[in-house]
Formats: C-alpha cells, sequence, structure tokens
C-alpha cells in the first residue's frame, strides 16, 4: 500500500526498464511523471528504484526527474506527492540552493511534509571537504580598482594571520565551490 517516488537525473534513458522488470530488478507499473532528462541521463534514478525494490519488495514505485532546474526539481516534489506517494527520496542537490534559508526546493519538501509525505534526501559525502567558521576580522581592507570591498575574514584560527584560504586539487580532477554566508538569499 506504499508508494515511493524517486527524485533523480533519469529513468529509463538508456532502455532498461524493461529488461530490469522482467529480471525482477523493478516491479511492473511504476508510474513516470518526467523523464525529460534523456539523452543525457545516466538512469540514476532507475538504480535508485532497483535498490528500493529489493528494500521495499511490493511497494509501488514513482518517478520525476530533479534535473532541469530547481522550479522543476520542487515541481517533481508537489507532483509525485500529488500522484499518492507516500515516501520520497531524491539524491540531487543544486549548488546555488540556499544553505542557511529554505529556497524554492525545501519549501516543496516543507509542502509534501506539511501533508504527511516522509521525504528522504542524500546528505552527500563531502563532511570533510568544507570550511565553516564564524567571522574573524583580519583587519586587512580588501580594495580593488579603489572599489571598497570590506575587511578580509581571518582564515587563521590561531594567533596568526592568513587571509587566504588554502586548498588542494589534485591533478585531473574537478573543483565546485559554493560560498554563502547566514544572510538573506538574493536568487
Amino acid at each position: 500500500g506504499i508508494t515511493v517516488g524517486t527524485l533523480s537525473d533519469s529513468f529509463n534513458c538508456l532502455g532498461q526498464v524493461a529488461a530490469d522488470v522482467a529480471s525482477g530488478d523493478l516491479p511492473p507499473g511504476i508510474q513516470v511523471l518526467d523523464d525529460s532528462a534523456c539523452p543525457s541521463g545516466t538512469d540514476e534514478g532507475r538504480a535508485m528504484m532497483q535498490l528500493i525494490t529489493d528494500i521495499a519488495p511490493g511497494a509501488n514505485q514513482a518517478f520525476h526527474t530533479a534535473f532541469g532546474g530547481q522550479p522543476v526539481f520542487a515541481q517533481g516534489i508537489l507532483d509525485l506527492a500529488n500522484a499518492g506517494c507516500n515516501v520520497l527520496v531524491d539524491d540531487v542537490i543544486y549548488f546555488v540552493e540556499p544553505m542557511f534559508q529554505d529556497g524554492i526546493i525545501a519549501q516543496a519538501v516543507d509542502a509534501v511534509v506539511d501533508s504527511g509525505v516522509a521525504y528522504f534526501s542524500s546528505a552527500g559525502n563531502q563532511d570533510r571537504r568544507s570550511y565553516e567558521s564564524a567571522y574573524r576580522s583580519s583587519g586587512i581592507s580588501i580594495t580593488i580598482d579603489d572599489i571598497p570591498f570590506g575587511v578580509a575574514h581571518d582564515f587563521d584560527p590561531g594567533g596568526g594571520l592568513d587571509i587566504y584560504q588554502s586548498i588542494t586539487i589534485p591533478g585531473n580532477t574537478s573543483l565546485a565551490v559554493s560560498f554563502q554566508w547566514d544572510s538573506p538569499y538574493f536568487s
């Protein structure tokens, strides 16, 4: 009697759903509300749904892409809840989501949770790859082209002074940077 809704990149861009249903890795009759991330989707949503089939055999399932921007993700949350999902899961983050207040996605989550839907989101695996600190004034004013930008943060928590945050980026890798502070978010 439970329906689990999944939000991820895609469900059947690779065309393997029929084989998964035939092998018992997915149940028949999955409700697909939006799979518009094709052709670039990797079917991470289908993989999640295979796990749900193993963990909760007999549960009904539904899918909506979370790709296409924050409004698509938020609408997918609402659409899956309106389609009768009792539990929703996702594995997607937009780095422009506000960290210190509820943006459009968090507001959609709040709305469905308030209606009785359980919601579970991937927390990610970046816990030790971040920097968090209260602001410490360095006393050094930052000016670029005669425009004052304020006083730099002191990254040295001890008695020294360091206005630069050192990071190491291994070769042949990429870096995503998201910088926010607990002020009202403008987006």
